[in-house]
């Protein structure tokens, strides 16, 4: 979603400057095409926030569905009408219709994969319908994925992002990293709780270099940008990550105060494991959050 909302604040700040200085439009015009431009994105922000907010129930109702008690109670799930006052035909062809939890059908389809979409699903222990004749709409481009599985509000299909020239994305970037180092000052009060090497438990903390080390990987990889998503609770997801390797710093030239280093793993929402490094300092014995990468080190004695 952030990803999104950089690229998309880009996109209309250039849309923007292009109205004001349209060599086209005479001068004493130009700031009526740019309240025209402003309008127009307005019209667009209606429909993206509702957007969103039916993607995010969507991927929150996909997690309690697929409990192990929900799974064994309610099997299945029903698609239900859309509340619009002028429901679209692409969806209206799924109406109370049926399918089991893990059918692939709901890998390409769910409530939020049309624009400004209204519909909802139930759990249910009805049986599920003959859906052979149910016709596969076109998923419009950004939508693409449930976003319980994928982790993604927004696609990197979205207009915003594929039209986005070298330029612009340079820039949001930037931005991404500011952003991220101002969200990671909420960590900078918090701890979390973990086991070392010996299973022995310790106490981690946050501090302005670790965040700024996480900020600096702010990179265009998509999976990276997912990683954003973790900033303000890292504390959480490092409580309940899993210790699967240490290793000491041979490095002293170069981190002096880094005694050894303890790696966690996580995931991500789509499954993508993520490892968290953890430092413990020479000096306070303190243990402090470092970064998070995708792989973990070679040179790691696994746990």
């Amino acid at each position: 979603m952030s990803r999104f909302a950089a690229y998309k604040a880009e996109y209309v700040s250039a849309a923007l400057n292009r109205a004001l200085n349209d060599p086209a439009t005479p001068e004493a015009d130009r700031p009526k095409l740019a309240r025209a431009v402003l309008r127009t994105f307005n019209r667009y922000q209606d429909a993206e926030r509702s957007t969103a907010t039916a993607r995010a129930r969507t991927a929150k109702q996909f997690e309690e569905f697929l409990q192990p008690d929900n799974v064994r109670l309610f099997p299945n799930l029903k698609w239900l009408p859309s509340r619009s006052a002028d429901p679209r035909v692409s969806h209206t062809a799924f109406y109370n219709h049926i399918w089991a939890k893990d059918d692939p059908f709901w890998n390409t389809n769910a409530p939020g994969t049309e624009w400004n979409c209204k519909c909802d699903i139930e759990e249910t222990d009805e049986p599920a319908t003959d859906n052979a004749a149910v016709p596969q709409p076109t998923v419009p481009l950004g939508l693409e994925g449930n976003p319980a599985q994928t982790g993604e509000i927004f696609t990197d299909n979205a207009s915003y992002i594929r039209t986005a020239s070298l330029a612009m994305r340079e820039k949001v970037q930037n931005l991404a990293r500011k952003m991220t180092i101002k969200d990671g000052q909420q960590l900078y009060s918090k701890k979390a709780t973990q086991i070392d090497e010996q299973g022995n438990p310790i106490e981690i903390v946050f501090n302005s270099k670790g965040v700024s080390h996480f900020a600096n990987d702010m990179l265009s990889d998509r999976k990276v940008w997912l990683k954003k998503e973790l900033t303000t609770r890292l504390d959480e997801v490092l409580q309940g990550a899993k210790l699967v390797g240490y290793e000491l710093n041979t490095k002293l030239d170069k981190k002096p105060t880094h005694r050894y280093y303890l790696y966690y793993e996580t995931k991500l929402a789509d499954g993508t494991p993520l490892y968290i490094s953890v430092y413990q300092n020479m000096v306070d014995g303190e243990y402090k959050f470092y970064a998070v990468s995708k792989t973990l080190r070679e040179t790691a004695t696994r746990v």
